[in-house]
Parts: structure tokens; C-alpha cells; sequence
């Protein structure tokens, strides 16, 4: 029967599958005559005797620590550090502590609660609006009482001088407003308008923000104001930009800012009260001065704001004057390509 019944599977099978079938045959015939068959059957049985010894050696191994050569990266939390806050959050911390130290020095409580903490923050905020607005009227009231103190004309200036006077002070209400000092408040008019303007060298790969605005003293020195302290160049070129393009002249700046006004624009930078005084006290400076403008550290020539980044920053852009060695390392790198660059060209 068994016969008879491989005989019926072998009718249903294919000639291609018939020849398959008989040439694997006479393959495993030839690797018994070989040994192979038998050689395999030992390999086999070496490698899962190997594999068995292995798994035995790895649950009597006991794990020892690996010795770390480097530090480990891990995060702050893990290792129980404060977090590290990168330069777009310094700001907006460095206001939260001034905050908290007026609020003491007032003996207004700082405890950390949280919603004592968010009225503490609006309260001084408030405040901080409120000081702005005082330091706006005393500034407006500097220049109004300038107005009254005017220069006694010389008789015996030439019309000639006059006629310039006239000629450059008419180049400083284009420029600066009408907030300018009188024509007769002022000796020497060419100095008053050439020493604001900016006589700023080549423009270099760098594009620092500085050579935005190195064409116009006022705007040199807001955009230095308003970008110290500040890592993101999209927060400092969005709200200086915002700045200027509410405040295009010191003039409308002293005419229609008011402290919310400027807040709106300027709060992603932090620090608002001190930048706010300064762009105050610079703004006054700039336009109730009737000599050369100029800026320095000594107790005469010191702006409110206006530190050694501010100094170097109007010398080298707004000068043009390559001879300054700055702190600043951008800066630096701007007069160093600056010199090497006019080397380069004299050269040729």
C-alpha cells in the first residue's frame, strides 16, 4: 500500500520537481561518502556545548563598574546642578533680581511664592513706568528751559558766519528735529552737526549691527543701548528696528515717547529701566549740548548707559577712527580687518 501510495504522490508531482528531488538525492549521497554529513553533526554539537559554557560564564561573572576616563554628559538635573541659562534669558533675570532689590530696599516683601512674586514683578514694574515718565518730563523740561538761554549775537560776526549758521543748522533740523537748539544758542554750527554725523569707515564682512547705524551718532549710540547684554541677533534687530522705525529722530523720540510706548517695544530685551533712563539721558544730551557732541568715561563727557562698549562702539563706527583699540573682541575684529584691509588697498 505504502508503494502504491508514494507511486499516486509521485504522479502529482511535476518533471522539474521530480529532477529536484533525485538531484538531492545524490547530493546527500555524496556528502556520506565524504563525511561531511558526519563532520557537521560534530560542529553542531562543539557550538551549542561553546554556547552553553558562555551563558553559564556570563551568570557567574559579576559586573564591575567601568572606570570613566571623561566626564559624563548628563543633565543639570540629574546631577543636581542649577540650570545653566543661555544669553537670551540673562536679561529678563538680571531685571527679575533688580526687581526684587528695589522691592527690598522699599521693604516690599520678595518671598518665593509664586503669586507674590507675579505681584512684586507688576508692582515694580509699575513703578519702573512711573520713574520713566518722571525722567521724560525733567528731560522735556531741560530742553524748554534751553530755549531761553540763548547766545547774545556778536555784533561784529559776519554775515557770512551767519549765513553759514544758517545753512548747517537747517541741515540739523533735517536730520534731528526741531527740538535742536536756537540758532543763536550755538557758535559753531558746522561742529554741532558735523560731530553727530557719522563718518564711518568701509563696510566690512562682519555686518556687525553697529554699521546699521554708524551713519548717524543718535542712532549709533540708541543701538548700542538697547543691544548690550542681548545674545539673540533676531530679538536686538527686531526691536531696535521697532525703535526707530516709532522714533526715527530724537526729536519725535522726545516729543511722543512715552514709557508704555517704549516698553512695547523694547520689554524682549529686558533691563527697562536702565535702558529706558539711558535712552533718556542720551537723548537730552544729544540735543541740549551746544558744543561738539562728544563721548567718554570721564565725569563731563559720561552718558547714563553709555559704558566702554558704547565709547568704543561710537569711535571706531560713528568716528571712523581705526587708531582705537577696543575691549570689545567683534569690535576689535572689525578694526583689525579695517587696517588690513586699507594695507591692502594702498598696496594695490
Amino acid at each position: 500500500m505504502e508503494s502504491i501510495n508514494n507511486n499516486n504522490e509521485d504522479d502529482n508531482l511535476t518533471e522539474y520537481e521530480r529532477q529536484r528531488i533525485a538531484h538531492v538525492a545524490r547530493n546527500k549521497q555524496y556528502m556520506a561518502r565524504l563525511g561531511i554529513t558526519d563532520l557537521a553533526m560534530v560542529v553542531h554539537n562543539h557550538n551549542n556545548k561553546n554556547k552553553n559554557n558562555n551563558e553559564e560564564k556570563k551568570k557567574k561573572r559579576k559586573t564591575v563598574p567601568k572606570l570613566r576616563t571623561e566626564p559624563t554628559r548628563a543633565s543639570s538635573r540629574i546631577q543636581k546642578k542649577p540650570a545653566e541659562l543661555d544669553g537670551s534669558f540673562i536679561d529678563e533675570y538680571s531685571e527679575l533680581e533688580m526687581w526684587k532689590k528695589e522691592a527690598k530696599r522699599k521693604k516690599i516683601s520678595t518671598s518665593d511664592d509664586d503669586e507674590s512674586n507675579k505681584e512684586n514683578h507688576v508692582n515694580s514694574t509699575v513703578e519702573a513706568l512711573e520713574t520713566s515718565r518722571e525722567w521724560l518730563e525733567n528731560a522735556r523740561t531741560i530742553l524748554l528751559k534751553r530755549t531761553t538761554c540763548k547766545k547774545k549775537s556778536n555784533g561784529n560776526e559776519s554775515s557770512a558766519k551767519t549765513t553759514a549758521n544758517e545753512h548747517w543748522r537747517h541741515e540739523a533740523l533735517a536730520r534731528w528735529g526741531d527740538c535742536v537748539p536756537e540758532i543763536e544758542a550755538v557758535a559753531d554750527w558746522k561742529a554741532f552737526v558735523t560731530s553727530r554725523l557719522g563718518t564711518p569707515p568701509p563696510p566690512s564682512p562682519y555686518m556687525l549691527l553697529q554699521e546699521y547705524y554708524c551713519h548717524d551718532g543718535w542712532q549709533l549710540l540708541i543701538a548700542v543701548v538697547l543691544m548690550s547684554r542681548v545674545s539673540s541677533a533676531d530679538v536686538k534687530h527686531r526691536c531696535i528696528s521697532g525703535f526707530f522705525e516709532k522714533f526715527p529722530t530724537p526729536t519725535s523720540f522726545h516729543k511722543n515717547a512715552t514709557p508704555d510706548s517704549v516698553f512695547e517695544i523694547i520689554r524682549p530685551l529686558g533691563l527697562f529701566p536702565n535702558r529706558m533712563r539711558a535712552l533718556v539721558e542720551l537723548t537730552t544730551r544729544f540735543l541740549s549740548e551746544c558744543g561738539k557732541f562728544e563721548v567718554g568715561l570721564t565725569p563731563e563727557l559720561k552718558i547714563f548707559g553709555i559704558g566702554v562698549f558704547g565709547m568704543d562702539s561710537y569711535i571706531v563706527f560713528c568716528q571712523g577712527d581705526l587708531t582705537h583699540e577696543p575691549d570689545d573682541k567683534n569690535v576689535k575684529a572689525f578694526v583689525n580687518w579695517q587696517r588690513k584691509n586699507k594695507v591692502k588697498v594702498e598696496e594695490e
